[in-house]
């Protein structure tokens, strides 16, 4: 990439705002492409992410991260590119996605936990539109196996891949509202369908080849979606899915039921053994749902998160 093409901010020669828009991969081969978004308050927790990757990431690839962001200050890019000088095969970028959103009014769901931030990924498709697939992750997650691997899973000509969203399953099977809002608004043909959002691969040239940018945004604006984006991307993606290993997004908020309610009629026992051997064996562990690790020391997999957070 030209040094033309790039801003640099401050005296941080790995804090690159990047301009050219769709943006180039950032190495020509075995590149792993990954996305978050973030602001202020998230972006210590996205520095234990990217730490974590790194960790366990391989030298026979190359690592391309893109922060996406509207609000972020300085002080909180550095720390963020800071997270990567030590390995020589990744570079970290920033992207502004003010000017792509400025159009449209999105309405986020009553939850503490979500931030306008999580409609960014709206955008990977037409962003990233020069890749062939991008890896999404929140900000709320430790990886625990190379992220290579996932980047090599073969999701053929589906749009997305994603893993099952085990509390939705609950929700959905306990609660009327549920059943009535995945078939009449999100328009599931099965309510099994629904993926967890918070570590996706998405398959650029798919998605592209039926959807234009302003496509996906619309559907966004017209109504409030229980969980934001996610609904969004299922309804929009459905039929269309590669379901990953449940492995890939281990998800902290069904912990309790799954291992202390053993009774719950609404939970099928097989995704209640699913869960449970896969949590043995983690690739990333995601602190999905209100309560975080930085808030309670105590939850499932804390630990894994503060060997970052404080390293």
């Amino acid at each position: 990439m030209k040094t033309s093409d790039l801003e640099i901010q401050g005296n941080n020669d790995n804090e690159i705002i990047e301009k050219e828009y769709p943006i180039i991969p950032s190495y020509k081969k075995d590149n792993i492409p990954l996305v978050f978004a973030c602001n202020d308050k998230y972006a210590a927790f996205t520095v234990a992410a990217i730490k974590s990757i790194l960790y366990i990431s391989s030298d026979r690839y190359n690592y391309d991260i893109v922060v996406l962001f509207s609000e972020l200050s300085t002080e909180s890019k550095f720390k963020i590119s800071n997270s990567i000088k030590q390995n020589k095969n990744t570079k970290l970028r920033f992207f502004d996605v003010s000017k792509h959103l400025e159009n449209y009014k999105f309405m986020l769901p009553q939850l503490e936990h979500v931030s306008m931030e999580t409609y960014y990924r709206l955008l990977i498709p037409s962003i990233f539109s020069n890749y062939a697939k991008v890896i999404w992750l929140d900000s709320d997650i430790i990886v625990k196996k190379d992220i290579s691997e996932l980047y090599k899973v073969d999701i053929q000509s589906n749009f997305i891949a994603g893993c099952t969203d085990i509390g939705w399953r609950l929700q959905y099977n306990e609660n009327r509202r549920s059943q009535i809002y995945a078939a009449s608004t999100l328009k599931l043909s099965k309510h099994s369908n629904y993926f967890q959002a918070g570590v996706l691969v998405f398959n650029i040239g798919e998605i592209n080849k039926k959807f234009k940018k302003e496509d996906i945004l619309e559907a966004a604006t017209k109504h409030n979606y229980q969980f934001a984006d996610q609904d969004i991307l299922n309804m929009l993606f459905n039929g269309n899915v590669y379901y990953l290993d449940i492995n890939w997004n281990i998800c902290s908020n069904v912990y309790e039921v799954i291992y202390t309610d053993d009774t719950n009629i609404y939970l099928p026992q097989e995704l209640r053994a699913l869960y449970k051997e896969a949590h043995k064996n983690p690739y990333i562990i995601h602190y999905a749902g209100g309560v975080k690790p930085w808030d309670d020391i105590s939850m499932d997999f804390a630990h894994e998160f503060w060997k970052f957070y404080s390293a």
